[in-house]
């Protein structure tokens, strides 16, 4: 396998986490906050934020590869 394939591979694994975070915030965190009281708010907020981090890393993470794989070249046709 191609250093551009395994970039690729990659990216495409970064992706899939990220969308898990996404999934994550939006069916489990979420709800959970609107429900919780105001003690409950707090430790909501920090696990929100911390998932949200975690998505904007692999985010920029991907754009960081994808410039990668703008100037490189990938493998030749068989």
């Amino acid at each position: 396998m191609t250093t551009y394939g395994r970039l690729l591979l990659l990216k495409l694994l970064l992706f899939a986490i990220m969308v898990g975070f996404a999934g994550l915030n939006r069916f489990f965190v979420v709800p959970r906050l609107l429900e919780s009281g105001a003690t409950g708010a707090k430790l909501g907020l920090r696990r929100l934020l911390i998932n949200v981090t975690a998505e904007q890393s692999l985010g920029f993470a991907i754009v960081l590869i994808v410039s990668v794989l703008g100037i490189a070249e990938p493998a030749a046709a068989s």
